[in-house]
């Protein structure tokens, strides 16, 4: 259909790819290497069900890191510069940077997470790493153009930190004079005026 960003067949194609294409393979590898992982005295999970949470935990981790290069094509697609997203801090320390985006002279730090339902000792290392990136980043770009870190959840239906997110980035915006967004599901395409790539997404997903 001409209204259409990317076909169905090549989103599904890739997700597939990237979730399924090798997970058998990988688990194989990894029973062959090391079954102490799947059995044991000190298991209480039978092999077989520690063998499918080995599946499903490795699929949520992939699903995680599909969204981010789907998200990542479609504003290519849409016209908008992909930076970089590899960067060292101050103290010499490797930082990846979920996305990183030029768009209307404004730079683009994003956060990606799937969903919002961390405990408190994952939420501040969290929250503490994303603000080591901003400061990273910014250092890089300060000069030539503003910057905006988005702190993005894909699942909009569980927002179990956002106060604690949205009160310690207000502190990092006071700090280093860089505006941070809170955003879970189609709020962030909203902000980049975009919320037909997020109707499109979600419409292959449940496809």
């Amino acid at each position: 259909m001409s209204n259409r960003i990317v076909t169905y067949e090549s989103f599904s194609k890739f997700l597939n790819e990237i979730i399924f294409g090798k997970s058998k393979l990988e688990l194989l590898e990894k029973l062959y290497k090391k079954p102490e992982r799947f059995i044991g005295i000190f298991r209480p999970t039978k092999p077989k069900g520690k063998v499918l949470q080995h599946l499903l935990t490795s699929q949520e981790i992939k699903f995680g890191n599909a969204m981010e290069h789907i998200i990542t094509e479609y504003l290519r697609i849409k016209g908008v510069e992909i930076l970089p997203n590899k960067y060292q801090s101050t103290t010499g320390k490797k930082l990846d940077v979920d996305i990183c985006f030029k768009f209307n002279n404004e730079i683009f730090v994003v956060e990606l997470k799937i969903r919002d339902d961390h405990d408190t000792s994952k939420k501040v290392g969290q929250a503490q790493n994303f603000e080591q990136k901003i400061d990273t980043v910014l250092s890089k770009y300060n000069d030539e153009n503003s910057l905006i870190g988005v702190f993005y959840f894909v699942d909009p239906s569980l927002t179990k930190n956002a106060k604690y997110y949205r009160e310690y980035f207000n502190k990092t915006t006071e700090q280093l004079g860089v505006k941070i967004e809170i955003c879970y599901g189609k709020e962030f395409f909203t902000l980049l005026n975009m919320e037909e790539v997020w109707d499109e997404i979600c419409e292959y997903l449940i496809k």
